[in-house]
């Protein structure tokens, strides 16, 4: 693949979608910039995961809306974790639309690094990790 992106080092998918997954997975894959991709369909599977974990991913790929745990919910939960460095892990959120209400949500997470708009593409890729 032809792409500008820096290596990202290990990634993290979180979506309860199989399709946005598998898509944003092969992207990643494609884009030949990281081996290391997990993929969790459900947010509380992967907040469990971070808890008990010391090795975090370099990077968590959020969706927003999801049945059991909201991204929204995520984020406040992973701000309460004390074995997790938001420094050393950039989360970006994927959401299947810009809504300015949720941006203002989001505004109190004044570390995220980033937020796109679904699917995950190349050039998104390039404008976060050029």
């Amino acid at each position: 693949m032809n792409s500008t992106v820096s290596d990202i080092g290990s990634v993290m998918l979180i979506d309860d979608s199989k399709v946005d997954n598998f898509v944003n997975s092969k992207v990643l894959e494609l884009s030949e910039k990281t081996k290391n991709i997990q993929i969790f369909e459900d947010a509380s599977l992967a907040l469990d995961y971070l808890e008990n974990t010391t090795t975090h991913p370099d990077v968590i790929f959020l969706d927003i809306y999801m049945p059991s745990l909201t991204g929204f919910d995520f984020l406040e939960e992973i701000e309460k974790l004390k074995t997790f460095d938001k420094k050393n892990t950039k989360i970006i959120l994927l959401s299947s639309a810009y809504d300015s209400l949720e941006i203002e949500n989001l505004r109190k997470f004044n570390w995220l690094s980033g937020y796109i708009i679904k699917p995950l593409t190349y050039e998104a890729l390039d404008t976060h990790f050029a």
